[in-house]
This record gives structure tokens, sequence and C-alpha cells, in this order.
């Protein structure tokens, strides 16, 4: 059972009459008392209702109406609901599973009553064997969806906290930048893009980059690649499922799915080139093979174009990150697979977080659901068709010294899909060991380091050591 809740100790009860559209609150307060019943409430509003499904009330006049008054508290086996009324006939209220919305103004509600979930609520959950069951399945997220399930197992379901933490995010209609390659080999126009690429990488982390010159088809194939790949026999995907982070090629759910306090809606297919530099095509799947490599060959050389980019907007010679610091060399394809989720409220794609590389480089197909956090706002990176998304890592934000800020972001789950992502993450040198800390040349007396020196294989290591919503920055700070 999920429950989502302001963060405050009183609640204010109203009453709902099914027979009209109308929400009433009372002037008194109302005495309420527990009473147990199968119910379970997903929404995502201020306003929170739980109701006995087989005692529901309602009247037709006016006068007489109360409705029936809920409030609720935590935890799930304390409810409690309304006053005294008198009971329906069954047939007034044959359905035991129903969705209600409700739209007043910006609120919008949704009231979902489930009997069977009350009851599997109140059960003992042993929550590391029902993920130890879904790993050995081997057939991920999309496993699930193939089965025909239409509510998702709890593993997936975020805690009520996390979920009553979504009424502090406000509405906003901000847009993330737009930022337009064409002529770049021109002077006068790359100052302007240079110009555009430090504003959005200070006050954003994030932007969308157009008319890049990678060819519609590479993107097309590699998505469909993808698409090919999770979508294939599960017998054949089981091959590459594995946990073993140094593996060239890894295909699994959830990276974090015994750290993280609840499992995303999503599968993953990596290719790693952040130890060796480089995969032999013989190692790739042979069903998107021809993709990955083509994709990779365009990818890098955007990559360098960014990274000339970013130096020159941090007031460095265009070859100083990619070339003096080699921030680009390894490299990683973390190509993401969202199946539609039957209960799209209740889980995630991908929790916040921030991503760990220098640079992230994402091509996303045109189903959307990834938002950047920006002043407490949940901002949309609406799909722009041929654009990537690029976005700063905590290592680039570290050895700029906060100069360039990596944001959070996350991806919602869907009742459509699936969705498909591919984000090539550069990596930096991770074998031999190369040190990285804040760039000298940005540094001095009235700017000090406000990072430790690091390592690539350092900062993965604790990176894997826990949930990918916990970010590795504070571990890097120098204090005072």
């Amino acid at each position: 059972m999920a429950l989502n809740r302001s963060e405050q100790t009183d609640y204010e009860v109203y009453s709902i009459h099914p027979n009209k559209r109308k929400i009433f609150k009372p002037k008194n307060k109302i005495k309420l008392k527990p009473i147990n019943g199968p119910v379970i409430i997903r929404l995502c509003s201020p306003v929170h209702f739980a109701f006995n499904a087989d005692r529901l009330s309602h009247t037709k006049e006016k006068k007489e109406a109360t409705g029936f008054t809920v409030s609720l508290s935590l935890p799930p086996s304390r409810i409690l609901a309304r006053q005294n009324q008198k009971a329906p006939k069954p047939e007034e209220f044959p359905c035991l599973r129903f969705t209600l919305k409700w739209y007043t103004m910006s609120d919008r509600i949704h009231i979902t009553n489930i009997n069977e979930s009350i009851a599997e609520s109140t059960k003992n959950y042993n929550r590391v064997k029902e993920l130890k069951a879904f790993e050995d399945t081997k057939a991920g997220v999309k496993g699930l969806v193939d089965s025909g399930i239409v509510n998702i197992p709890k593993i997936f379901i975020r805690p009520p906290d996390e979920l009553a933490g979504e009424l502090k995010y406000g509405q906003n209609n901000l847009q993330v930048p737009v930022i337009d390659f064409t002529r770049i080999e021109s002077h006068i126009r790359s100052k302007k893009i240079i110009d555009e690429v430090r504003q959005a990488s200070k006050e954003w982390g994030f932007f969308q980059v157009v008319n890049h010159g990678i060819p519609p088809g590479v993107l097309d194939g590699m998505l469909n690649g993808i698409r090919r790949f999770h979508e294939q026999d599960a017998e054949v995907k089981k091959e590459y499922y594995s946990r073993d982070q140094t593996k060239k090629v890894i295909y699994g759910s959830n990276v974090d799915l015994y750290t993280s306090r609840a499992a995303n809606w999503r599968d993953t297919l990596t290719i790693s080139m952040m130890f060796s530099y480089h995969v032999e095509p013989h190692e790739l799947p042979s069903i998107c093979r021809s993709a990955i490599i083509e994709y990779i060959n365009q990818v890098t050389k955007l990559g360098e174009v960014v990274f000339e980019l970013l130096s020159e907007a941090l007031g460095l010679i265009p070859e100083h990150l990619g070339g003096t610091l080699e921030c680009g060399r390894g490299r990683a394809l973390v190509c993401h697979y969202y199946p539609a989720c039957p209960e799209p409220n209740l889980t995630l794609g991908i929790s916040k977080h921030t991503d760990p590389p220098f640079l992230t480089i994402l091509l996303q197909d045109q189903i959307g659901g990834l938002q950047v956090l920006r002043d407490n706002h949940w901002v949309d990176v609406p799909p722009v068709s041929g654009s990537f998304v690029v976005n700063i890592g905590n290592f680039l934000q570290m050895i700029s010294n906060d100069e360039f800020k990596s944001a959070e972001h996350r991806v919602l789950a869907n009742r459509v899909g699936p969705r498909i992502s591919v984000a090539c993450f550069f990596t930096g040198v991770a074998v031999p060991p190369k040190i990285y800390g804040p760039i000298k040349e940005l540094i001095s007396e009235e700017n000090p380091p406000l990072y430790k020196e690091f390592t690539v294989s350092e900062y993965v290591t604790k990176f894997y050591s826990k949930a990918i919503d916990k970010s590795g920055l504070e571990d890097f700070k120098l204090k005072g």
C-alpha cells in the first residue's frame, strides 16, 4: 500500500459527495473513530482520503449530507474514517475497484480502492526475499510486464515519505536551454555558442543540442537496436545478465537494487569502456552490434566538440578538458528500456540523482519523462527530434570548483511505453589511475579549492556502494 501525505501532524477533514461534483469542508471538528477495512489510497494532491469500501455512504439530500468524511494517519494499519451514517445498498456501489479523478484548480486527486492491497500491506514483508526473487528471474522489469501484471510489485513502490515529498515541489513554466550548433566552425558563431554553453552549465547543468551533425539515421538506428535487444527472447538476454560492473557488456535491472529504498521501473544494457577504453565487435550483442559501433564513433566525436566548448567556457584553452585532462577517454553507454507501467504514480523510471562522470550526452526517444530539478521545481526536458541532452557530471563540477553544476534529474514512469534512452558517460582515465582535482587555473586565494583530489576508481567504488540518489559529491568536499 502506498500513502501520500503532507509532512504535518494535523489533517483537515473533507466531505465528498459521490453523487455531486463538490467537495465540502465541515465548519466544526468531527470526531473520528478507528475502523478496519480493505483500503488502498493513491493520490497526488494535498487532499488525502481513506474509506471503508463496503460501508461507503452517500445521500441525495444536500441538507442531510455530510457525505463521507475521511482522514488518515501513518502507519497504514491506522486508518481513521467517517461519521456514523447509513450504508448504501450493495447494488448502489457494486465496484470495489475504481478510480475517481477530481480536478480543482491545480489539484489532482486520484483515489483507488483495491481490496487485496490492504490485506497484503499488513502481512510481514520480506523485501530482500522479494528482491532476490525478482533478480533470479533475470527477466527484468520487462519480464514482469510480459507476465501481465496489473499492479506493480511492492519492491517498486516509493516509500510514503518520498511520495509525500512530491508536494513540496512547485509548478513552473521553465524551459531547459536549447543550443544550436549550426555553423559552429565560424569564429563569430562559436563565441555565441560558448557563451550559451557557459550560461547553461552554470545555471542549469543541462542543455539540449540541435544541428550537431550526427545523421538522423544513426540516432534512429541506435534507438531501434536497443529496443531489439530488450525485446528479444529473455533466454538470449540472460547471457549478458550480471552485477559485475567490471564486465564490458552487462544486462540487468537497477544497479542499486539492494541499496535503494525502492526499485526503479527500467532495464539496462551497459557497454563499458571505462577501463579498457574500447570494446571488440564480437563482444557486443549481435542484434544491435552494428548500430552500437557506429553510434560510439559518432557520439565520441560530438563529445570532443562539447569538451572544447566547455574548456573555453571556463576560460581555458580548447584542448584542456579533452586533451590535457583526457576527460573523454573512458566512456560507457548506458542503454535504458522503460516498459509501460500500470501504476506510474507509485514508482519512478529513475530516482532523483546526479551523474558521476565528467559529461553525459543523452539520446532519448519521443516518449518523454526526463525532468531536471531547478530552483526546487521539476522541469520537463521534452524530446526534441534529432537532438541530444547534455548534462554536467559530478567529476566536472569538482574539477571546475563548482563553476559548472551537476544537476539532479530523474525519469518518470509512464503508462505509455516503452521509453528508450542511451546515455554516453564520459568518465576520464581510470587505468592507470589518474589524479583529478580542482583545475589550478580556476583556483586562487579568493577562490580556494572546494574538493579533494580523487581518482575515477575511487569515486566509482563509492558510487556502487549506495543508492544512486545519494550524491558522491559530499564525500569529496573539503571540510571548512
